[in-house]
């Protein structure tokens, strides 16, 4: 059953509101029941002015015919405010206005402004927020079930790379849209007849650099995934770039960051490919398998004892006749962490890099590229 994050992920704001006086994401909010809240920052005007913002948005009635009368009034309060982060507060409550105006595409533009605010300033909570919103948007108004799914998993991949914690109910909703998520995609999916029938190489048997700890029974799931993503990603007369593009977009679209565990098996191709989560060893073997079957020369790369992480992993990939390292898991938590850059909601930034922060021992593998390459996906 498709469920709104939106009011379970309130209760957690609005106590981090109490607590610090500085973060209130009440914003994009439709069942909130607004009481009269001081701001910090702000003067006792603009608290004044805020609560009756509130009151106004309110009043709209979901589904209501758009009023550009109270859109331009709804602009007189937000320009009426000095404090920058209560303008963009205002700024989330006429995106707020406009989801229920059904005016979405609006409400998505206001809000991807405001996540690209949210992000520089890390401000963390409000990100989740707007994150969560244009999930919802995405899922319950406009049934872009992968769009959906991208804003959900970087709103639960902010845990991850900012150290918020999301109580335990927003969590469980926001994978249990995600579940119901997936299984609609894959529906869609090519059938298994076809997909069983896709010759790919790789190295499919027990001890594989794919996962040296999976069983024959996972290794046999994994070959079956793999042959699905070829099915959907790569066709014919395609150039070395656009597979790759679509390699990572796929394995990005549909994998959470997740550390590991007995179920999810996260350290190993199956995880992202399978599971649907990935560690940074999940994604460097999921992607190798990827290439492998995509006839794309690439390599499995573990930091060593010397490295800022002696656990981390990546991979170097071929490109235009050069290698060059990839690093999957900071591309994929690019869109909450900023590390690479997505230069808009739907196109991924990616970077092939002719060094990396990790040091690794480079015996065994290629000469790396003297310059890095930027692909847009």
């Amino acid at each position: 059953m498709k469920k709104r994050i939106l009011p379970l992920i309130f209760a957690l704001i609005m106590c981090l509101a109490f607590v610090s006086g500085t973060t209130f994401a009440a914003d994009y909010f439709p069942d909130f029941d607004q009481a009269s809240i001081g701001y910090s920052g702000a003067t006792d005007e603009e608290n004044t002015r805020f609560n009756e913002l509130i009151a106004l948005v309110d009043s709209i009635d979901f589904g209501e015919k758009y009023s550009a009368k109270t859109i331009e009034k709804i602009d007189e309060y937000i320009n009426g405010f000095q404090t920058d982060w209560l303008k963009a507060y205002a700024r989330g409550q006429k995106a707020r206005a406009l989801i229920r105006y059904e005016r979405y595409n609006e409400a998505l533009d206001i809000s991807s402004e405001l996540a690209e605010k949210y992000l520089a300033d890390r401000s963390w909570s409000n990100l989740c927020d707007v994150y969560c919103v244009m999930g919802d948007v995405y899922y319950m108004d406009l049934h872009d079930l992968g769009k959906a799914k991208e804003y959900y998993s970087a709103a639960l991949g902010l845990e991850q790379v900012s150290g918020l914690s999301l109580n335990a109910s927003i969590k469980q909703e926001l994978k249990a849209n995600l579940a119901t998520i997936e299984q609609a995609l894959k529906k869609d999916a090519v059938s298994l007849a076809t997909v069983k029938n896709i010759k790919i190489a790789g190295d499919y048997k027990k001890g594989s650099v794919y996962g040296p700890k999976l069983s024959q029974k996972h290794l046999n799931e994994l070959k079956t995934a793999v042959q699905a993503a070829i099915a959907q990603c790569i066709r014919e007369g395609m150039s070395e770039e656009e597979k790759i593009c679509a390699l990572v977009n796929y394995l990005c679209d549909s994998t959470v960051y997740s550390v590991w565990n007995s179920t999810n098996k996260s350290y190993s191709a199956w995880g992202p490919l399978v599971y649907g989560e990935a560690d940074c060893w999940g994604y460097t073997r999921a992607f190798k398998a990827l290439c492998d079957a995509a006839g794309i020369g690439c390599y499995v790369v573990h930091a060593d004892a010397n490295a800022l992480n002696p656990s981390h992993e990546w991979n170097i990939v071929s490109y235009g006749g050069q290698w060059y390292h990839i690093d999957l898991q900071l591309i994929d938590t690019d869109v909450v962490s900023g590390m690479l850059g997505y230069s808009s909601p739907d196109t991924r930034k990616i970077t092939l890099n002719n060094s990396i922060k990790m040091s690794y021992d480079t015996n065994g593998f290629p000469q790396i590229a003297s310059q890095s390459v930027t692909l847009w996906g």
